[in-house]
């Protein structure tokens, strides 16, 4: 969708330029990189255990956000996505130059967890440099955008690798660093809105955080309910790519279809009506409704694969 299709404000413009590029360029990188666990298993000999490292190095990133969300609170945004944002680049790099499978799959956790640093300070300068009565509109479009190539880039890296083997991968990990660079270089060129800043950092963050833990009993509870949800969900979500790829012996075509593009197709189906429910319930309803789904996905594979 173009500018005068948004109707944006003039001043928004050359924001929503280069906030498209960069999510552009950011979806061709991402979707390179969801096929990596792939590669590290049918191209580069991984053992299954190898799977968890992705997601366990790149869940202390939530960690970090605790500390480094107090210490943006009072700074210029932009620094704190380009640093990440470029190292995380790097990353992926790094990943074309390695033989070492080990090597290979921490470097994408580390990578990741950059990536994850990253995004309270992207999201920071969107909620500035959009007014609130475009923002939404914005945002979603963008995000309609960056999921097609998404999906379009897993599904075209998956059937090079199966037709050219296990050379590609260096090839793609190549393009994927550099595409991300391009990308986070591009987002820099964005004039951030923002009001002068004093540059002070709250005293202790991470006091603070434990603070408000100890406090708000309601906010404790729901903490308590998402651990368990994120501990179940981490227990199997890292080795899809053994029941697919290994296990059952798919090619990188039908287990990243199976994966990452089947899920993305439906979601992007089903998220607008999705959304209209939850408008019309108890939000704490349909959270309840949607993790007990979640929690029947495991059974279910499970049950398949007796």
């Amino acid at each position: 969708m173009t500018n005068r299709q948004l109707a944006l404000p003039a001043e928004c413009r050359h924001t929503y330029t280069r906030h498209f590029a960069y999510a552009m360029l950011d979806a061709v990188a991402t979707g390179i990189l969801a096929n990596a666990p792939l590669m590290a298993l049918k191209g580069m000999g991984s053992p299954d255990w190898q799977m968890a490292l992705n997601m366990t190095i790149s869940s202390l990133g939530m960690f970090l956000l605790v500390y480094l969300s107090g210490v943006m609170a009072q700074r210029p945004k932009m620094p704190f996505v380009l640093v990440p944002g470029l190292a995380y680049a790097v990353m992926s790099l790094l990943m074309a130059l390695t033989n070492n499978v080990l090597a290979f799959l921490v470097l994408q956790g580390v990578g990741t967890l950059l990536e994850t640093v990253a995004r309270p300070a992207v999201t920071a300068i969107i909620r500035v440099n959009y007014p609130a009565t475009h923002r939404g509109a914005v945002t979603g479009e963008i995000r309609r955008w960056h999921s097609i190539t998404f999906l379009v880039t897993v599904i075209a890296s998956a059937w090079l690798l199966d037709a050219v083997g296990p050379r590609m991968i260096k090839a793609e990990m190549l393009l994927a660093g550099s595409v991300s660079t391009l990308s986070f270089l591009i987002f820099r060129m964005i004039r951030v809105n923002e009001p002068p800043t004093g540059g002070v950092a709250p005293a202790a963050p991470f006091g603070e955080a434990w603070r408000i833990v100890r406090t708000d009993r309601r906010f404790c509870h729901y903490l308590w309910i998402g651990f368990f949800y994120a501990f179940g969900g981490m227990l199997y979500v890292s080795f899809f790519p053994v029941l697919f790829g290994k296990n059952l012996r798919f090619n990188y075509l039908t287990a990243s279809f199976l994966i990452h593009v089947l899920p993305g197709l439906l979601a992007f189906a089903a998220t607008g009506r999705i959304g209209q429910w939850i408008d019309r319930i108890n939000p704490w309803k349909a959270w309840a409704v949607i993790r007990l789904g979640w929690g029947l996905d495991p059974v279910l594979l499970a049950l398949a694969c007796r």
